[in-house]
C-alpha cells in the first residue's frame, strides 16, 4: 500500500512541477506586447504571429 501512495505522491508532484514550469515558459514567452504606436506595454496580450500589436486607444 505504501508504494502505491508513493508513486501517486511522486506523479501529483510530477505533474504540478510541469504545469508550473509550462506556464511560467508561457508567460515569459508567449504573453506580453508593446504597442507601436504609444509604447504602452499590455502584460496579458498574447503575441502575434507577425507583425506588432495596435492597442484600443490608438485604433
Amino acid at each position: 500500500m505504501a508504494g502505491k501512495a508513493r508513486m501517486r505522491f511522486v506523479a501529483r508532484s510530477n505533474r504540478l512541477r510541469f504545469e508550473r514550469d509550462s506556464g511560467h515558459y508561457a508567460g515569459v514567452n508567449l504573453y506580453g506586447v508593446e504597442c507601436i504606436y504609444c509604447h504602452e506595454y499590455f502584460p496579458n496580450v498574447k503575441k502575434p504571429e507577425f507583425g506588432g500589436h495596435v492597442c484600443r486607444s490608438c485604433k
